[in-house]
């Protein structure tokens, strides 16, 4: 009898040990299940945009090139993105220079990847080139451009939107 009570108080004990530690355990194991998802997802809220915030222009300089109405026009902006905002896919008429002066952008011009432009970088767009992506790389800092046009007088918008084509339907 007195073995059969040793072993029943070690196999109690055992169990208000065990039982003691699960909590850890099941914490620990939760712990690291969530990071792995965290760290699958952060990726994907990177790329994400915020359709709620537009960038902000201001113009700082307007200036007739040569002589007369048929000349060029050079137009200076300063654009800023907010944390995660984006310009929707457009064009521009004109040549345009465009030099990070803060921050980080990724753009996506004609079919070409889409690299991130860092301070102190810059990039030639074509005229009419299509701007597929256009947006701010980070969630939590503005970025700030100066860009330049190099325009025919009298062209109109310096900007413009590229129609988004819609999906085939299928009989």
């Amino acid at each position: 009898m007195a073995n059969t009570n040793t072993r029943m108080a070690e196999t109690t004990e055992h169990w208000k040990r065990w039982i003691s530690k699960e909590p850890l355990r099941l914490l620990s194991t939760i712990s690291a299940r969530c990071l792995v998802c965290i760290a699958a997802i952060l990726p994907a809220a990177a790329q994400s945009t915020n359709p709620g915030q537009t960038p902000r222009r201001e113009v700082i300089l307007e200036q007739t090139l040569g002589s007369g109405g048929a000349g060029q026009k050079l137009t200076a902006i300063l654009l800023e993105y907010p944390p995660g905002a984006a310009s929707p896919p457009h064009q521009h008429p004109a040549a345009v220079f465009v030099y990070v002066l803060d921050g980080e952008v990724i753009s996506q011009l004609g079919g070409e990847s889409s690299p991130v432009t860092y301070r102190g970088q810059s990039w030639f767009e074509a005229p009419k080139q299509g701007h597929l992506v256009s947006r701010n790389a980070s969630l939590t800092l503005p970025a700030r451009l100066l860009v330049v046009f190099i325009s025919n007088v009298g062209n109109g918008a310096l900007t413009v939107p590229i129609p988004k084509v819609p999906a085939p339907t299928h009989p």
